[in-house]
C-alpha cells in the first residue's frame, strides 16, 4: 500500500468517526427526552402533546408525595401539579416539579424545604415557595406511600394494600404506574367503581386542603362517562 493510499484512508476515517459520535449523542438525547417527557404514553396515537392543552380551563391540584404521614416530619419524595380539564375531551395532565429521579433538576431543593406545621399541614413557607411557578393551584393533596398505593390500586382494581413498584422513584416507574391507572379509565367509565374507603386513610395517610365535596367532584371527573386522556404537561 503506497503512502497516498494510507493518507486517503486516514482522511476518510476521521470524519467517519465524528459522524458516528454525532449519531450516538443525538440518540442519547432523544432517548433521554422520551424517557422523561413521554414516559406516560404507550404510543404516538395515544399521546396528546402538551401544547394542545388549554390550562386556563383546568382545575389544578398540587400533589405532594411523602414517606409516611404518621412521622413527625415525613420526607418529601416528589412534587406534581395535576391538571383536571373538563369538556367534551376531558384531559388529565401531570407536571413533575421535583423528584430525586429528575437528575440535575433545579427544583429539587424544594424537597428538603418541606415541613409540616403544628396542624399536620404543609408549612406556609413551603406553600409560598411553590408560588414561583406562577401556577394557580386550587389546593393540595398530600399522599404518603401507603395512601398513594391504596388510591392507585383502588383505581386499577387491585388490592388496596398492595405496594407500588416505586423502588427508585424514577420517572420510568412513575410513568408505568400512571399509565396503568390511566388505561383503566375507559373500563371505569363503562362499569363504574366502588367508593374509596376514605375513613381508613384520612388524615393519617392522605391529607387534603380541599372540602370533601370538591374531592368528590375531582373523583367524579376521573370516572366520568367520557374518560379523560392523560398527558405530560411542561412548566410554563
Amino acid at each position: 500500500m503506497n503512502k497516498s493510499t494510507e493518507m486517503l484512508k486516514k482522511g476518510f476515517l476521521k470524519p467517519t468517526i465524528w459522524v458516528f459520535v454525532a449519531i450516538f449523542l443525538v440518540t442519547v438525547i432523544i432517548g433521554y427526552w422520551l424517557g422523561t417527557t413521554l414516559v406516560i404514553s404507550q404510543n404516538a396515537n395515544k399521546t396528546i402533546f402538551p401544547k394542545t392543552m388549554d390550562k386556563s380551563e383546568a382545575r389544578v391540584i398540587t400533589l405532594l408525595e411523602v414517606t409516611d404521614l404518621t412521622d413527625d416530619q415525613p420526607q418529601l419524595l416528589s412534587i406534581w401539579f395535576v391538571y383536571l380539564t373538563p369538556g367534551s375531551q376531558p384531559r388529565l395532565g401531570f407536571t413533575p416539579i421535583a423528584s430525586p429521579a429528575l437528575v440535575d433538576n433545579p427544583n429539587n431543593h424544594l424537597l428538603k424545604e418541606f415541613s409540616l406545621d403544628k396542624d399536620r399541614n404543609p408549612s406556609a413557607d413551603f406553600i409560598n415557595s411553590l408560588r414561583k411557578f406562577h401556577i394557580k393551584s386550587n389546593g393540595y393533596v398530600v399522599l404518603d406511600q401507603m395512601g398513594a398505593a391504596a388510591f392507585i390500586n383502588w383505581f386499577s382494581g387491585k388490592d388496596i394494600n398492595q405496594h407500588l413498584a416505586l423502588e427508585n422513584h424514577s420517572m420510568t416507574e412513575y410513568g408505568q404506574i400512571l399509565r396503568g391507572m390511566c388505561n383503566t379509565f375507559p373500563q371505569i367509565s363503562e362499569k363504574g367503581i366502588s367508593e374509596f374507603p376514605w375513613s381508613r386513610f384520612l388524615p393519617d395517610h392522605i391529607n387534603v386542603s380541599l372540602p370533601m365535596s370538591q374531592v368528590m367532584d375531582n373523583i367524579n371527573f376521573l370516572t366520568t362517562a367520557i374518560p379523560p386522556q392523560c398527558e405530560m404537561v411542561p412548566l410554563p
